[in-house]
């Protein structure tokens, strides 16, 4: 029976990246929070309107979302953060 390679230990990651990690997602994070927001006081302006809840927050944040998406690009610093974060935004 053969045994398997022993791997080298993972290392713990660095303050520097750990913040700039967090820097890199912080505008992102933000963007969905004012979404979220902004479905949940829609949600309250309709059942105020209406009487009762038509469309849910999951679902307005949902539609929210992709109408701030399809309006707004964002500009070149925000996409090169996909690089910094291991991902090919294609």
């Amino acid at each position: 029976m053969k045994s398997a390679a022993l791997t080298a230990p993972i290392a713990a990651p660095r303050l520097a990246t750990v913040k700039a990690f967090g820097g890199a997602i912080r505008p992102g994070v933000m963007l969905c929070l004012l979404v979220t927001l902004a479905a949940i006081g829609l949600t309250s302006i309709e059942r105020d309107l209406i009487g009762h809840v038509w469309l849910e927050p999951l679902v307005l944040a949902i539609l929210l979302g992709a109408a701030v998406r399809t309006a707004w690009t964002p500009d070149v610093p925000v996409q090169g953060r996909h690089r910094l974060l291991g991902q090919d935004p294609a």
